[in-house]
């Protein structure tokens, strides 16, 4: 997987129009990252299991001194009234920046296996832990900074249950019973 960069927050929605069904979504983010927000650009409001489309309208000049961090307004559809003033939801935002993107696997498909952090990896037909060096989580994934490439397939569900049972079958060899 090789998303662009995104940043995952939590926002507080407040109504524009009763007779426009579109919403506001105030997204408090630290102001080093909400500075590379674009406006006009997309994001993703997350409410439970409902995913719907946004798109960035503003961006605060001021930072909040007792937070450090500064307010992103995304504008959301409010298609069957599913969003109300208060809700805290998650929100994805479009990071940009012209930054290159980034290989991210889901975090719990990395495990710590003697002292390393790795991933399974398919080769040849067969799942091999390699090692990787983590960057930042983002979300419910972690950026991977080195040790995997583009292409690679990967375990991303199960990799305990995995590690668990390499390590069973070691164990198994070498004992006598």
């Amino acid at each position: 997987m090789a998303p662009k960069e995104l940043f995952e927050f939590c926002g507080a929605f407040l109504r524009v129009s009763r007779l426009n069904p579109v919403v506001w979504v105030d997204a408090t983010l630290p102001a080093e990252q909400a500075r590379r927000i674009a406006i006009d650009s997309t994001a993703q409001v997350v409410l439970g299991q409902v995913r719907l489309p946004g798109k960035v309208v503003q961006r605060a000049h001021r930072t909040s001194e007792n937070t450090r961090t500064a307010l992103v307004r995304i504008e959301v559809a409010n298609e069957g009234d599913r969003l109300h003033g208060g809700d805290y939801v998650e929100v994805y935002l479009d990071a940009g920046g012209g930054s290159d993107p980034q290989l991210a696997v889901p975090t719990p498909a990395l495990v710590q296996l003697e002292g390393e952090k790795v991933v399974f990896k398919e080769t040849d037909g067969a799942l091999a832990p390699v090692a990787v060096r983590p960057g930042p989580v983002i979300g419910d994934h972690t950026v991977i900074a080195d040790g995997l490439s583009v292409g690679d397939r990967v375990v991303v569900e199960g990799a305990y249950v995995l590690k668990a049972q390499m390590l069973k079958a070691q164990l198994g060899e070498g004992h006598g019973h």
